[in-house]
């Protein structure tokens, strides 16, 4: 794409370099299909919060989105672990920020997150055993 070429050109390209569909696009973000659609005929702008989710979800530049200048992908080894988790997985921003809260809980707080998934799961307390020791 050229310099000429706006932030929705540039959106698009970017969703198809990544052989994903708006739909599948949109749901990794957290919006919908319509949201998608819209950035990308120039119907609205993308916030400039969102588009930091965008870049980061999908590994984006964002030099390269607002300019067109630079790379279109940064590159990996400048992203965080939980960068990586996020674009390998598909988790939204919300699933970012769980993640995330979880990592820098207190080792006590977390435990008690793992009782209650256990629990949720319907995992007996004879499976604490070997639960603790993967």
């Amino acid at each position: 794409m050229s310099q000429g070429d706006s932030m929705k050109d540039r959106v698009k390209e970017a969703r198809k370099a990544l052989n994903l569909t708006q739909t599948e696009f949109a749901e990794r973000l957290g919006f919908t299909k319509s949201t998608i659609s819209q950035w990308e005929s120039g119907v609205n702008q993308i916030p400039s919060a969102t588009l930091g989710l965008v870049c980061s979800t999908f590994g984006i530049s964002r030099a390269y989105l607002e300019s067109g200048e630079g790379e279109m992908f940064t590159d990996a080894k400048t992203s965080s672990p939980l960068d990586l988790l996020v674009r390998e997985y598909g988790l939204s921003e919300d699933d970012r920020m769980v993640i995330e809260a979880y990592c820098r809980m207190p080792p006590r707080h977390r435990k008690a997150i793992q009782g209650f998934m256990d629990s949720a799961r319907g995992r007996s307390s004879m499976d604490d055993e070997a639960y603790s020791k993967t």
